[in-house]
């Protein structure tokens, strides 16, 4: 069974595709919270994503959640060899497909795009 909560944005992509700038319109947009994932805790990576979408659930506003397991996956393999936890997507997209969450994967071509994207969402 889903959960009705709030509204969930995930931002996901390499650097340097303004997902920041995007979450801070998004927050303005939707008087919404903002939320950064960096990488933290490596022995606890998976409880450390669904933490924060368990409380971005909580939330009584909307969140946007800058960078989430998507960074670990490509940044694990890049910088540390691979994950300890190579099903956490698998894990971590069921638990934000529960919640409802969106997903927005920015990427350097899709920028000009993603914005286009943004002001049809908003002014809709």
């Amino acid at each position: 069974s889903r959960c009705v909560c709030s509204m969930i944005i995930i931002l996901d992509g390499p650097d340097g595709t303004c997902k920041t700038t995007l979450a801070q319109e998004l927050c303005k947009a939707f008087d919404a919270r903002y939320l950064h994932r960096t990488y933290r805790w490596k022995d606890k990576i998976f409880d450390y994503h669904t933490a924060a979408m368990r409380f971005a659930a909580r939330s009584k506003k909307p969140i946007v959640i800058d960078r989430w397991w998507p960074s670990e996956a490509v940044y694990a393999k890049a910088y540390r060899g691979g994950s300890e936890w190579p099903l956490q997507g698998r894990m971590c997209a069921r638990v934000a497909i529960n919640y409802g969450a969106m997903y927005i994967y920015c990427l350097t071509d899709s920028v000009e795009a993603t914005y286009q994207m943004l002001l049809v969402f908003i002014l809709n």
